[in-house]
């Protein structure tokens, strides 16, 4: 006995709905999933600590070293583009025509 195709589709689309909405819905809470594991491995005296407030002249001083760290890793760069023409234009990627039927003369 064989099942409807109607079914089957039915069957397949809401399996593929299901699992989107619940890959939608692990990682919308993925972040608060994460807090919660973070601070349960923390002991209480580290959670007071991690609490203190960081002042405004350390975040500036981090920022700073990481905008340096960053700017470092880029080379500077002419702009120049150098275009070398070659004598073969034949190439695979723009012969159209090996790809299409060839039709007889019916004339």
């Amino acid at each position: 006995m064989s099942t409807s195709p109607l079914l089957t589709a039915a069957l397949g689309y809401l399996g593929v709905l299901l699992t989107l909405l619940l890959l939608y819905l692990a990682f919308s809470n993925l972040k608060r999933v994460a807090w919660l594991i973070a601070n349960r491995q923390l002991k209480p005296e580290q959670k007071a600590a991690a609490r203190q407030d960081i002042a405004a002249e350390e975040i500036a001083a981090i920022a700073a070293a990481i905008y340096q760290l960053r700017a470092a890793e880029h080379d500077d760069e002419s702009g120049i583009l150098t275009i070398k023409r070659i004598k073969n234009t034949y190439s695979p990627w723009s012969s159209k025509f090996q790809g299409l039927r060839q039709f007889r003369n019916r004339l």
